[in-house]
């Protein structure tokens, strides 16, 4: 992960995640604390996603918000019914995830994961390119847009 200095990074995790001191640890081990924030049960993360590359997020409303603003997103489930909603996200290339609870899988499998999707700027790409074709909501984009440009950029 240290190669991917550039790289501003957003973990926004829900009250359920259990490996919060975990994920903790691992930034701390590779030196990666001024790279990547953790935000855990914030409501409006939209001024901090405006200014972030790449959002891990659990799979909720902060999911969602990270595609309507086509921020690449790699979504960990941290409930069953995450896993169910985020599968539609998945296979429209809208959010890279994985197809079980986060508390399901070990931490080296995770780890994997993790490089996988911050190391894969073609992956991202992907997923930005189809986030842009995508709208969830007639004129979402547009007032993300507005409030993006006229609120968040001064």
């Amino acid at each position: 992960l240290r190669t991917f200095h550039e790289l501003n990074l957003l973990v926004a995790i829900g009250p359920a995640y259990q490996q919060e001191e975990k994920l903790k640890k691992i930034i701390n081990k590779y030196d990666l604390y001024n790279n990547v924030t953790i935000h855990k049960g914030k409501n409006f993360l939209a001024p901090i996603m405006n200014q972030t590359d790449a959002a891990i997020t659990s799979g909720g409303t902060i999911m969602c918000e990270a595609i309507d603003i086509c921020l690449p997103v790699l979504a960990l489930p941290s409930i069953n019914h995450e896993v169910d909603a985020i599968n539609s996200y998945r296979m429209g290339i809208l959010a890279e995830s994985i197809p079980c609870d986060v508390n399901s899988i070990g931490n080296e499998e995770l780890k994997i994961i993790i490089k996988k999707f911050i190391s894969s700027q073609s992956l991202r790409k992907k997923i930005f390119e189809s986030q842009l074709k995508f709208e969830s909501f007639s004129g979402v984009r547009d007032i993300a847009n507005y409030i993006k440009n006229n609120f968040l950029s001064k």
